[in-house]
């Protein structure tokens, strides 16, 4: 055992259960055992208790799954589903959709079109989230405005209805959030949720800079 593997503490760095990578805690999940040895996932790593830490990757998860890494980190006899790397991906677009509500009540958040196209006239954004089922004119107006930027500022993997459910706010199809501590926060929560599931859709961005790479966030 090493430093790596002694407690949970309050460490940045942890050792992937699959791979046996040391990665830092914004690139894990942590998983958790109850009474009866079914394993959840811990995307907040708040809940009791020993838990064990995997790559967010779907793929690197299932694998874990298949051969029960859990157990071994955990010492003892523990069943995961089958059905966990789907759980981790809804828990994981939950949880980024629970920051978006408290972004809005930070006041981080620039709701609806018109607001975040008069935003971005003279200013920067961290992020332009937009509604996966929204109009194509309106995003296409936005991300326009981004320019080349596009690729790494879009998220675009939540409902019309999930973000106005969270945000409180009918229609809500377009959102930009502010630079700042938050926003740096933020990226590494949904580059994890970008393990499981695609950020946006690549048709929305392709043509606007050919020499991007779609998947690489720049520093913020």
């Amino acid at each position: 055992m090493d430093k790596h593997e002694r407690g949970e503490g309050h460490r940045q760095e942890r050792r992937c259960a699959q791979t046996y990578e040391i990665k830092t805690n914004d690139e894990l999940i942590r998983f958790v055992a109850d009474d009866v040895g079914e394993i959840f996932p811990d995307v907040a790593a708040r809940a009791p208790g020993r838990g064990v830490w995997v790559s967010a990757d779907a793929e690197i998860l299932a694998k874990a799954v298949s051969g029960n890494a859990f157990a071994k980190s955990l010492k003892r006899k523990v069943l995961p589903n089958a059905d966990l790397v789907a759980r981790t991906t809804i828990a994981l677009s939950n949880h980024c959709l629970d920051l978006l509500g408290f972004a809005k009540r930070s006041n981080q958040l620039i709701i609806g079109a018109d607001k975040a196209l008069d935003f971005l006239k003279d200013n920067d954004a961290a992020f332009l989230i937009e509604a996966s089922d929204g109009s194509n004119d309106g995003r296409s107006k936005l991300l326009s405005r981004l320019g080349n930027k596009a690729e790494q500022k879009l998220i675009g993997c939540f409902t019309m209805d999930q973000l106005s459910a969270k945000l409180g706010v009918a229609n809500c199809a377009h959102v930009v959030m502010r630079h700042g501590t938050f926003a740096k926060n933020y990226k590494a929560q949904i580059l994890r949720l970008g393990g499981f599931m695609p950020l946006y859709d690549e048709n929305w961005i392709r043509g606007l800079n050919q020499n991007t790479n779609p998947h690489e966030m720049r520093e913020i």
